[in-house]
């Protein structure tokens, strides 16, 4: 069987908008395509931006008067999870598989089979890096 090949990303301080958006249409694209093919994008946003999980209050999450007054863009993430705070320092990660890929009912163990990779790269770079909690990559 061939190695099937994979969609490879990068960008630069996009915004809150531009980058979630972008995610929005890789998940979507992926889900009508024939190919099937894996899309990975690695990401930096623009100083900064808030962004909070699908099932989150805005509100309650985050100060929306501060956000406008400091000129804070702030967005929702199609995933679920806590508020974050996003910057030039910080990289975001967008992964998406067709479901044949994967084992979609084993969320757990496809966290850590993706957060492993990126773990042992940060050791190698001596950065304390794990996998914690439900699903969390601490550093």
């Amino acid at each position: 069987m061939a190695a099937r090949k994979w969609r490879y990303i990068e960008e630069e301080g996009v915004s809150a908008y531009e980058g979630l958006s972008a995610d929005e249409y890789m998940t979507e694209a992926q889900a009508e395509e024939a190919e099937r093919q894996a899309w990975l994008k690695l990401y930096t946003y623009a100083d900064h931006c808030a962004l909070v999980g699908r099932f989150q209050h805005l509100q309650a999450e985050l100060n929306l008067d501060f956000c406008r007054k400091a000129d804070i863009a702030y967005s929702r993430r199609l995933t679920g999870g806590g508020a974050i705070i996003m910057g030039s320092g910080q990289l975001g990660i967008c992964l998406t598989s067709h479901t044949e890929r994967f084992d979609f009912n084993r969320l757990r163990e496809l966290y850590m089979l993706f957060s492993a990779p990126v773990i042992n790269a940060l050791q190698e770079l001596g950065v304390e890096a794990g996998f914690r909690s439900r699903n969390d990559l601490e550093v």
